[in-house]
């Protein structure tokens, strides 16, 4: 903050003016871009570029713009840079947007008030000429971050949603057709000590036995296709994210320890994206503490607040050291994906004494 200041204090006061301006104006809207009575770093800095590049060409007396489109849409590696700070920011595009429309409506008085006194002996300040340069300055920096942290996170759903296919596939292939092949096989064998009995062989159990074998395995692979279907349909809908994920361990409850959930404050209505992505991620949570981690109990706790929701998914199984498993073997790679895609924060702490999956997400505050 010291040096935010100090930084502060080396620009012309008329800039000052409009940064005291913004900060005050953004933090009456309650927005996030302000803390502790101070600018975002980055934010300030564009603020800072922006009204320089204004009074630099107000001041050379220029005509108005007549190039009215602002931005050069047509590289994808710049946007791609932006959009992918902003999206490690965790901004919403919508608070830069609103930050630049009110950056725009408090600097255009103060800035040709400014330029109106330095030129109060030489003649009047074309407003035109002053309110075109304000509107190209911020149009060029604000608009193309938000675009490019739109196509940032559609991107990175997109990776998400293709993991989540992959998994099913892996499923589909390791444990359904495996299965499948398994109990066909003891079905042949059957009808090959069938045939031997039937040309005089001795009669013996392995029919009998291989027939057994055969419809264990097929009510298994049963099980895993009514297992995995159940996920798949799994939604939040009209329900609350506390009674879908209930509901959710309730129905895929397969008789061993079941997963204790507990809520705590006032339950509130999401948004629907915000709740299908909170409730994946709690899913493969609970996935991930049954199936690799051995755990023999596994507890979800939500806490929910005026402004934010924590859900935290913790089992007692044996954990894993980071570099022990790869992420996209238990899927956390999609978990801080869709973490980040809803404005939320993942984080995750594994070791003997089992593993912890936090997530936070902002809410926004409910006015009476």
């Amino acid at each position: 903050m010291d040096e935010q200041i100090g930084e502060r204090s080396a620009i012309e006061p008329a800039i000052s003016s409009v940064l005291d301006a913004l900060c005050s104006e953004l933090a009456l809207r309650g927005s996030g871009l302000v803390t502790d009575g101070q600018l975002d770093p980055v934010l300030e800095a564009n603020s800072v570029s922006i009204l320089q590049e204004t009074f630099v060409k107000a001041r050379a007396g220029l005509a108005p713009e007549t190039n009215y489109v602002s931005v050069d849409y047509s590289s994808p590696a710049d946007l791609q840079r932006t959009g992918t700070l902003r999206a490690r920011q965790n901004y919403h595009p919508a608070e830069s947007l609103v930050a630049a429309e009110v950056l725009f409506g408090v600097a255009l008085p103060l800035v040709v008030e400014q330029l109106r006194f330095e030129s109060r002996e030489s003649g009047d300040v074309d407003a035109v000429v002053v309110a075109r340069a304000l509107h190209h300055a911020v149009w060029r920096r604000f608009p193309p971050g938000a675009i490019a942290y739109v196509e940032t996170i559609r991107q990175r759903l997109s990776i998400a949603n293709q993991e989540s296919r992959k998994r099913v596939s892996r499923d589909l292939h390791d444990r359904v057709a495996h299965g499948i092949l398994a109990g066909i096989q003891r079905i042949e064998l059957s009808v090959i000590a069938d045939a031997d009995a039937n040309a005089g062989g001795p009669r013996t159990e392995a029919k009998a036995s291989n027939l057994r074998d055969a419809i264990a395995v097929l009510r298994e692979t049963l099980d895993d296709v009514q297992d995995m279907a159940t996920e798949l349909r799994q939604l939040v809908g009209d329900r609350t994210l506390d009674e879908a994920i209930r509901d959710y361990v309730v129905d895929s409850h397969d008789g061993g320890d079941p997963v204790v959930v507990t809520s705590h404050g006032d339950t509130r209505s999401l948004a629907p994206a915000i709740a299908e992505e909170v409730f994946t991620i709690v899913r493969e949570a609970i996935r991930n503490a049954r199936e690799h981690a051995g755990a023999a109990s596994i507890r979800v706790a939500l806490t929910w607040s005026a402004d934010r929701l924590v859900v935290v998914v913790i089992d007692d199984g044996g954990g894993f050291a980071s570099g022990d498993v790869r992420a996209s073997a238990l899927g956390l790679v999609g978990m801080q994906e869709r973490a980040e895609m809803i404005g939320g924060r993942l984080e995750c702490e594994s070791g003997v004494g089992g593993t912890a999956v936090s997530l936070g997400i902002p809410l926004e505050s409910e006015r009476q």
